[in-house]
């Protein structure tokens, strides 16, 4: 049987269409997305789509990168990485509604009547009201989310960090994922913070004195001339 999705005209659609990468990439998401309880061989749940092959839909690899931060910066999905591949996560459907079957709706009523009375706000108002969306949209974005160890190996392998994404996790999340007593904001900026005090605390590495290395190679080479040369008279003059 046939399905769909809606896509809705407001403000946020209208300033999500401004980085094209980025809004390509949520529409492939909703429209990849499960909308139904139905069996399928992936276990994917409802609002998550497999992705990962970006070239399909004329993606560079880094404009990939670069959309799926900005899709999960705004709150509009989450992605995790499994050995399948990447799974995304439709999380707001203030511009897609993938139309899930009502007795499977994973959002709740007061999650689906937020995001509603955001896209109402935004139809019935002018330039003025498009900064109070953008603002509840970075207030969402910053609601903190625990990642898992995948998303932090993830990151860590986009930008090279040497640490253990396992011993990440389970220190944070012994500490209640707390930073001193405040709870977490974001934690790629903790990754971040962690990186920088690894190397403050790795030990430095050894100078080496070149100089001194060449003056005692000529030194130990005078010596062993000197050897040779005393061996020689004395071979000659018994």
């Amino acid at each position: 049987m046939d399905s769909y999705f809606m896509c809705k005209r407001n403000s946020i659609a209208d300033e999500l269409d401004k980085d094209m990468p980025a809004a390509h990439l949520l529409k492939m998401i909703a429209k990849r997305a499960k909308r139904t309880n139905e069996y399928n061989e992936n276990n994917l749940k409802i609002n998550e789509a497999f992705l990962g092959d970006y070239w399909m839909y004329g993606m560079t690899e880094q404009q990939y990168r670069t959309a799926k931060q900005k899709l999960e910066k705004n709150g509009f999905t989450s992605f995790k990485s499994t050995n399948k591949g990447t799974i995304a996560t439709l999380l707001n459907t203030s511009i897609y509604d993938i139309n899930t079957d009502d007795a499977n709706e994973q959002l709740t009523n007061k999650q689906r009547t937020t995001n509603e009375q955001a896209t109402t706000n935004n139809n019935g108002n002018n330039s003025n009201n498009d900064k109070n969306v953008n603002k509840t949209i970075s207030k969402e974005s910053k609601k903190f989310i625990q990642p898992t160890v995948e998303e932090v190996t993830e990151y860590c392998n986009t930008n090279k960090y040497t640490i253990s994404p396992n011993a990440f996790v389970d220190f944070y999340t012994s500490k209640g994922w707390l930073v001193g007593k405040s709870p977490m904001k974001d934690w790629k900026a903790a990754v971040r913070t962690w990186v920088n005090k690894r190397k403050e605390n790795d030990p430095p590495e050894p100078t080496i004195n070149y100089a001194a290395i060449e003056i005692k190679k000529i030194e130990d080479a005078r010596k062993q001339r000197e050897i040779e040369k005393g061996f020689s008279n004395a071979t000659a003059n018994p």
